[in-house]
């Protein structure tokens, strides 16, 4: 049984360290860079869609790797990562989006599946 535990603790820390460490907190730290030139995919203005897209790149994948909230958090991840893969990169080549896409993945899993139990 603790071997299982231990791959679903996994399945939640790895993609969402990875989403902190690899996108979220560049994001923040840029923020007064990105704030005027960021996508604005769903028509929020480019400030307000940088500091929700922190939010969910950096606090929601921290409450997940934690186990609070993790199916709602991991299906918030999952629709910004769909947004930035078919939307925000929409006209860009596919290894452009595919990287976002791909990172959907375990947090579709998180959210519908056993992974979302904490430990």
């Amino acid at each position: 049984m603790w071997k299982l535990n231990l791959g679903l603790f996994l399945l939640r820390l790895c993609p969402s360290a990875m989403l902190i460490i690899g996108h979220g907190w560049p994001k923040m730290m840029q923020f007064s860079v990105l704030q005027n030139q960021f996508p604005d995919p769903i028509g929020l203005g480019s400030t307000l869609s940088l500091v929700l897209t922190i939010i969910v790149e950096v606090f929601c994948p921290l409450l997940i790797i934690l186990g609070l909230g993790t199916r709602i958090n991991a299906v918030i991840v999952f629709l910004l990562l769909i947004i930035a893969g078919f939307v925000v990169h929409a006209h860009d080549p596919w290894n452009t989006k595919e990287l976002a896409l791909i990172f959907s993945i375990p947090f579709f899993d998180i959210s519908n599946h056993i992974a979302a139990a904490s430990l």
